[in-house]
C-alpha cells in the first residue's frame, strides 16, 4: 500500500541511484519514451530526493530501490517500475499485468536484482548530471 504525501507534485518523480549503471540505464530509458513528459528525476545522492524521501520516512534507505512519487503517494521496488512502465503508456503498460503477481514475489525478485546491481552491470565514478528540465 503506497504511503501518503501532503504534497501533490505536478509531474510523477522518479528517484534512482544515480552511480547505478542499470538504473542511468532505466532513466535514459523513460527519457526516450516519456513522450508526455510525465516524469522528473532525480537521483538519489541528491538533497532534492533525500527531503522528498524524508517526507514518507525512507531517508535512511535512500540508495535501495527505485521511488515513484506520484498523485501524492509513493511506490518503491517493483510497484515503482511498473508504475512508471504503465505511465509510459502502450506497448510498455502491458507490463502492469505483473502487478497481479504478489508484491513479496516481486520484490524478491526486485531485490536479488538491486543487491547485485553494481557487480553485474557497474557503477559510475560519479553521480549522473541531469538537465533542469529533466
Amino acid at each position: 500500500m503506497p504511503e501518503r504525501n501532503p504534497f501533490s507534485p505536478r509531474y510523477s518523480i522518479v528517484i534512482f541511484d544515480g552511480v547505478c549503471c542499470l538504473c542511468n540505464g532505466f532513466v535514459d530509458f523513460i527519457l526516450k519514451h516519456d513522450k508526455n513528459k510525465n516524469f522528473r528525476l532525480l537521483p538519489s545522492q541528491s538533497s532534492a530526493a533525500q527531503k522528498m524521501l524524508s517526507v514518507f520516512g525512507f531517508a535512511s534507505q535512500v540508495n535501495d530501490s527505485v521511488y515513484l512519487i506520484q498523485g501524492g503517494n509513493i511506490y518503491k521496488e517493483s510497484a515503482a517500475g511498473l508504475r512508471i512502465l504503465k505511465t509510459l503508456g502502450f506497448p510498455f503498460s502491458l507490463c502492469y499485468v505483473f502487478m497481479v503477481v504478489p508484491a513479496f514475489l516481486r520484490n524478491m525478485i526486485y531485490r536479488v536484482i538491486a543487491q547485485n546491481r553494481y557487480r553485474w552491470f557497474g557503477k559510475k565514478e560519479s553521480c549522473r548530471l541531469l538537465p533542469p528540465q529533466e
